[in-house]
């Protein structure tokens, strides 16, 4: 006996660290039988019995959704005010652009003096004055401005010579900030100024496109989903009465003996649990419907029926990865965000500051050198000016450079390559979420129809199985309340396929929305 239990102990010793050892975990998975393919006559067949009510499917509802989001939403309404104010802000710099024309005015000036001509003898003057003048500006597509003005000046004085003369003047006025881009003159500085602006609005415009998208299949996931809980409420509330009926049943036998109390235990157990369940059905279904109801209000659709689409063609085109991928990218918010994120930081990177560029300035002035001959015309003494006698000409050339170290150029150019490093790390991210949201988007619906499949294949049991069951009824083998049961099972079955269904259409509207599908 002692060399038996010692024995024992031995191969336990030695066997028991086998026994406890980690498991390799990279084992391979069971042999995959090949799956059958989607018959679509047997969806238009299930699909003939179990959506046959007209309502509103996923797919009609989103026109609505994208407008009843812009009316309740408080983030897309502020938006959308966002991307008015960068519109007008870019109108305003595509009418800045063009000439402006101004016009300036002094109505009248009186001025009264008295100034001595000789010892005791003064003189006094009485002068009525008033000038009227007009001005033509451009922005020049390097940053500077171009000024024209013309000017009258008019004066009328009391005690001499008591008649109106008439002063005119011409000038032109031309400013120009020197390094502001990437040379001393970059001609094409306006014009990038203004892309940057349309950037701005076309990211602001996205963002706005992607909240509205976003939002819409969101509530429509939503709907999905209150239709998904009120079948399974369906269901359990079905199952519940069925299981009442079987606790007073087993009541019944319990009084007469024919069961123990702890079966009856059971089946009352069994009937508590399902009345909970559909009260926490209920719950979620009534919450639920308050969310949805923030958008819908009173126009909260009661049921959902399916869209027709070709799923084997939703499925093929979802397999062309590269196609998918371009087409994802084209509509994707962030990814457009992150290159026009990296197109205006190149953009910056080509600006200096205007605070402390050089500016040079030239101006040119034609004025008479005499003195104006009293009452000729207004209109004549531009003339006169110009034909009775060489006007004066004028002629500057100025130059500023407040901070010849451009101290602000400086810290604006390190800020730039800081921005243009962040947006092209923006980029590559942007590119590789994508890319992981495509195999995303193709392993679900790979799954998604997998899942159909074989839920089809569930039912068609499940039919048959209830075929079976009233067979037995019909032989005086079963009780209605089992034949209520197959038929629950089979509803069940019929369900999860809608489900499937509706999240293939979910999926089928997500494509459509972002522009994957052809």
């Amino acid at each position: 006996m002692k060399t038996k239990f010692l024995i024992l102990l031995i191969t336990s010793l030695v066997c028991l660290p086998l026994l406890a050892a980690y498991p390799d975990l990279s084992v391979q998975g069971p042999p995959l039988l090949s799956l059958p393919g989607l018959e679509e006559q047997n969806l238009e067949d299930f699909l003939s019995v179990w959506s046959p009510y007209q309502g509103p499917s996923l797919q009609s509802l989103a026109p609505t959704l994208q407008t009843l989001v812009q009316e309740t939403s408080l983030d897309a309404k502020q938006l959308a005010t966002v991307v008015a104010i960068q519109q007008a802000q870019l109108d305003f710099a595509l009418e800045n652009r063009k000439p402006k024309i101004g016009i300036s005015a002094t109505p009248y000036s009186y001025t009264d003096s008295t100034t001595p001509t000789g010892p005791g003898l003064t003189q006094r003057t009485q002068k009525h004055t008033f000038s009227v003048g007009s001005s033509l500006t451009q922005n020049l597509s390097t940053g500077g401005s171009v000024n024209l003005s013309v000017k009258q000046s008019s004066a009328y004085e009391g005690f001499t010579t008591s008649a109106w003369t008439h002063t005119p003047s011409v000038s032109l006025s031309v400013s120009q900030p020197l390094w502001v881009g990437e040379t001393m003159l970059d001609t094409g500085y306006q014009a990038k100024q203004l892309e940057k602006q349309q950037l701005a609005l076309q990211t602001t415009q996205g963002s706005y496109k992607a909240l509205s998208s976003a939002m819409v299949l969101q509530n429509l996931k939503l709907l999905a989903l209150r239709q998904n809980l009120m079948e399974n409420r369906y269901l359990i509330a079905e199952r519940a009465n069925l299981a009442y009926e079987q606790v007073q049943r087993a009541e019944e036998d319990l009084k007469q003996g024919l069961i123990s109390a702890q079966a009856y235990e059971s089946r009352l157990l069994s009937y508590y649990q399902s009345v909970s369940v559909y009260q926490n059905l209920n719950h979620e279904i009534a919450e639920l419907e308050k969310t949805l109801t923030l958008t819908w209000a009173d126009a909260l659709p009661k049921d959902l029926t399916l869209t027709q689409f070709n799923l084997e063609s939703m499925i093929d085109q979802a397999t062309k990865t590269d196609v998918m991928l371009t087409r994802y990218l084209l509509e994707d918010a962030d990814y457009q965000k992150a290159v026009k994120e990296l197109r205006s930081a190149t953009l910056d990177s080509g600006f200096y500051a205007l605070s402390d560029a050089p500016q040079i300035q030239l101006s040119f002035q034609l004025s008479p050198f005499y003195s104006p001959a009293a009452n000729t015309s207004f209109f004549e003494s531009f003339s006169s000016m110009f034909s009775d006698s060489k006007p004066l000409l004028s002629f500057s050339i100025g130059f500023s450079a407040t901070d010849l170290f451009r101290r602000s150029s400086d810290l604006q150019q390190n800020s730039a390559e800081q921005a243009l490093l962040s947006a092209k790390a923006k980029v590559e991210q942007a590119y590789k979420n994508a890319e992981a949201e495509v195999r995303a988007i193709q392993q679900d619906m790979l799954t998604y129809r997998m899942n159909l499949i074989l839920q089809l294949k569930e039912y068609e049991h499940k039919q048959v199985v209830l075929e079976t069951e009233q067979i037995r009824f019909s032989a005086g083998l079963s009780d209605p309340s089992a034949v209520r049961q197959k038929e629950l099972d089979v509803m069940q079955a019929a369900f999860t396929v809608l489900g499937t269904l509706r999240e293939l259409e979910y999926l089928f509207l997500r494509l459509s929305l972002s522009g994957m599908l052809s």
